[in-house]
């Protein structure tokens, strides 16, 4: 979920360009915009929940969720005339919006932390699911903030140009040039020793692989526009990528139970929980004839055991027996 805030600022940079607003303010506006949006949306997430149920919600979440992301795929070089940054602005309100309701999957993981409370005979281990729900998004921001950084640089990722090396430009050129012209113009006439582009890679190597020259008409700077292959690479990371694998969630909740996704489901499960406390033996209200009897009494070695899986202790148990008959 973090994939498109980490590759936002190259998005503002590179993919919607210089031509309508600055990048950097371009940036700090879409902060702001998805920030405030989703603040907003919280109460109507919340309210949503209360007609239907968490359930119903989170899936609503992921699925608008997966859309949002595969609509940002046409994010686009604006050509000046700030239509792209505007549909872009409206695209990050939206996403704001929607991700306002990211807190459901807490609530879930309190619901299946309470039947796994009922299904031990009483024993709580909410600490386990915590930690899984807040160690696998670590885990993944592994890969997240490092294979867009690999891909960039296998498709010849260019740096941009040191703030001494743009030249002004503007809508009015001498001689009625375009700016786009200018700027491409006096960097393709690098000398051999001129570092008019950088100190490590000449302006004819940039040419080669696929940089143009552009006039970043918000700034009045001579700038460079990356590569197809480069502004590919960066839309894929910021909308395919979560499309897909929010995509893959949708589809893992179609899995979860049935008789859990309303809201009288899990009240169930409270006052077995409850009756349980009490001593009785409870019917699993998810799934019927089947009994559950309290926990026995913690023993002073209780939880020993724990950290071996079922196969492993079976062996051990397996092979003690055979050495008694020996």
């Amino acid at each position: 979920e973090d994939l498109p805030f980490i590759v936002m600022p190259f998005m503002t940079a590179w993919v919607l360009g210089e031509q309508c607003l600055p990048a950097t303010k371009v940036f700090q506006y879409l902060v702001v915009t998805n920030l405030v949006c989703g603040l907003l949306s919280i109460p109507l997430w919340s309210c949503l929940a209360r007609k239907t149920s968490k359930y119903l919600a989170h899936v609503t979440f992921l699925c608008l969720m997966s859309l949002l992301c595969m609509c940002m795929m046409s994010f686009d070089y604006d050509t000046g005339d700030c239509a792209r940054t505007y549909a872009t602005f409206f695209l990050i309100a939206a996403f704001g919006a929607v991700f306002g309701g990211v807190f459901f999957i807490d609530d879930l993981i309190s619901d299946i932390v309470d039947y796994d409370q009922l299904l031990t005979g009483g024993l709580r281990r909410e600490a386990s699911y915590v930690m899984a729900i807040d160690f696998i998004p670590k885990f993944m921001s592994i890969p997240g903030e490092s294979v867009p950084f690999l891909a960039l640089a296998y498709f010849n990722y260019a740096r941009p140009l040191e703030a001494g090396l743009r030249p002004k430009c503007g809508a009015a050129m001498a001689g009625g040039i375009s700016p786009d012209a200018f700027c491409h113009a006096y960097f393709a006439n690098e000398t051999l020793d001129g570092h008019m582009c950088s100190g490590m890679m000449a302006c004819q190597e940039l040419l080669a692989h696929g940089v143009t020259f552009v006039c970043n008409q918000a700034v009045g700077e001579c700038g460079i526009k990356q590569n197809d292959s480069v502004r590919m690479v960066l839309r894929v990371c910021f909308s395919l990528v979560p499309c897909i694998f929010t995509s893959c969630a949708v589809v893992a909740m179609t899995f979860y139970p049935k008789v859990a996704r309303s809201k009288a489901g899990q009240r169930a499960v409270l006052q077995a929980i409850a009756r349980l406390k009490d001593g009785e033996a409870v019917e699993d209200p998810w799934r019927p004839g089947s009994f559950i009897h309290p926990a026995a009494p913690l023993t002073p070695n209780a939880g020993a055991l724990a950290y071996f899986f079922p196969h492993e202790l079976r062996s051990v148990i397996e092979l003690s027996g055979v050495e008694r008959l020996a």
